[in-house]
């Protein structure tokens, strides 16, 4: 292999291993700016949506029964939100992910 294209991949993998070991999310303002954004994801709204008319009906046909309907519901209302906690989670890491490629292909 070219010796110039070794070295140039090198630099590469360093400035990756440099961007990949510093990279640690935090509970800054921005960060909460770009949760704000991240809950307004259509894919985040679609599946609150999801939750408000389809998770919350049955919570309230499960308080109608009660007993261990009841407290599998609740289950079920966690999860859902836990699932739409991680979704936001998600966007946000794609949008760390992009800025971190981009940063790394233009330098």
């Amino acid at each position: 292999m070219d010796e110039k294209l070794v070295q140039r991949l090198e630099s590469a993998v360093s400035r990756l291993e440099s961007l990949s070991a510093g990279f640690h999310p935090s509970a800054s303002p921005a960060s909460a700016v770009d949760a704000s954004d991240a809950a307004l994801d259509p894919s985040v709204v679609a599946f609150a949506d999801l939750i408000d008319q389809y998770v919350t009906r049955f919570s309230r046909a499960a308080e109608a029964i009660g007993g261990q309907v009841l407290d599998v519901s609740k289950l079920v209302r966690e999860a859902f939100d836990v699932q739409k906690e991680l979704l936001i989670k998600l966007k946000l890491t794609q949008v760390r992910h992009c800025s971190i490629v981009f940063f790394s292909v233009s330098s």
